[in-house]
């Protein structure tokens, strides 16, 4: 939907500009008072679109914040003990209108990708799956020596 648009303005505001770039060909003692309106109106034009897309950017930024929150959510769940492997959002929105913030955070650190979370979660199952083997080894030693102390006696 958002590239739909995106693409469109992107049209719009090339035509705008070639527009605009045939106004200011123009020597200053040729215009006249329309020529100068209509570089005023396709100014105003162009700015409207400019915000139009940054719009747009913005909201494709928080839907992609919101992917990774939920994202998170989920890997909180799966590893609830290790923060650090959670994934953080890659860029922020700005409150003040028509800024983007395309910064890692504020903390600096750089956000953890799919691939590396898949890694790190494979190598939590190999470690329980470690952990149940040799607690299984464990209960196995001791009853061997239950054994061996009941022989014993």
């Amino acid at each position: 939907m958002y590239m739909k648009r995106e693409h469109r303005l992107e049209e719009l505001q090339a035509d705008i500009e070639y527009q605009m770039r045939c106004v200011l060909s123009k020597q200053a003692a040729q215009k006249t008072e329309e020529d100068l309106k209509q570089e005023e109106e396709l100014l105003q034009r162009l700015v409207e679109i400019i915000e139009e897309r940054n719009d747009i950017v913005e909201m494709m930024v928080r839907d992609e914040n919101k992917e990774v929150e939920e994202y998170q959510k989920l890997i909180s769940k799966v590893l609830p003990s290790k923060p650090e492997l959670r994934p953080k959002p890659k860029q922020t929105v700005n409150t003040e209108p028509g800024v983007a913030d395309t910064t890692a955070g504020a903390n600096g650190r750089q956000p953890v990708s799919k691939k590396a979370l898949k890694e790190e979660l494979k190598m939590k199952e190999k470690l329980r799956l470690k952990d149940i083997k040799e607690r299984k080894r464990l209960k196995k030693l001791e009853k061997s020596q239950q054994k061996d102390n009941k022989t014993d006696d």
